[in-house]
């Protein structure tokens, strides 16, 4: 899978659990469960972009842009994608 299908496919995750998080709670688990599995996704996200694990506030604006919906439209992943200018990376072998 390519860098953009990848992070595509991770996005897309993301909202599935923002909208249907009863299907990922575990049996006798809490919410903290799934806000952490959010924050996995984000940072696993973040790693594929760029290619290092987030410090700080360093995913500030990706979780500005995954959670857009909040203020306004939620935006697809090819707008993400596009807002974060990520393109795939030439292979040189």
């Amino acid at each position: 899978m390519d860098k953009i299908t990848t992070i595509k496919s991770l996005i897309l995750t993301y909202y599935d659990v923002c909208d249907n998080w009863t299907k990922y709670l575990p049996s006798g688990g809490s919410p903290t469960q799934i806000c952490n599995y959010r924050a996995n996704i984000v940072n696993t996200i973040y790693i594929v972009i760029y290619g290092k694990m987030p410090q700080e506030n360093n995913t500030f604006t990706l979780l500005r842009l995954l959670n857009n919906d909040i203020i306004k439209n939620r935006l697809s992943p090819d707008q993400i994608i596009n807002r974060l200018k990520i393109k795939n990376q030439a292979h040189t072998h």
